[in-house]
């Protein structure tokens, strides 16, 4: 049998649209601050965090087929990047 959820974690925090006390302190601890990933994330580390930061937030009630839509697969940047 699976292990049950934590919904509101602390050791791999994800903020929610809630007041809960946990959550709070998810809040507290995510400001100013964004972790490192062995030194500078590349683009696609970056749009990867973005999205699942963007999913605990907003998505929960969105089924994944409409979540998958609002996602463009190609990693659009703003300037030349190398092959």
């Amino acid at each position: 049998m699976r292990k049950p959820y934590r919904f509101y974690s602390l050791s791999r925090p994800k903020l929610r649209q809630s007041w809960n006390k946990y959550n709070l302190y998810n809040l507290y601890r995510q400001t100013g601050r964004e972790p490192q990933i062995r030194g500078t994330p590349t683009f696609f580390q970056q749009k990867w965090a973005a999205k699942a930061k963007t999913r605990s937030y907003h998505g929960e009630h969105i089924p994944e087929k409409k979540w998958v839509r609002l996602f463009s697969r190609r990693l659009l940047s703003a300037v030349d990047m190398p092959p």
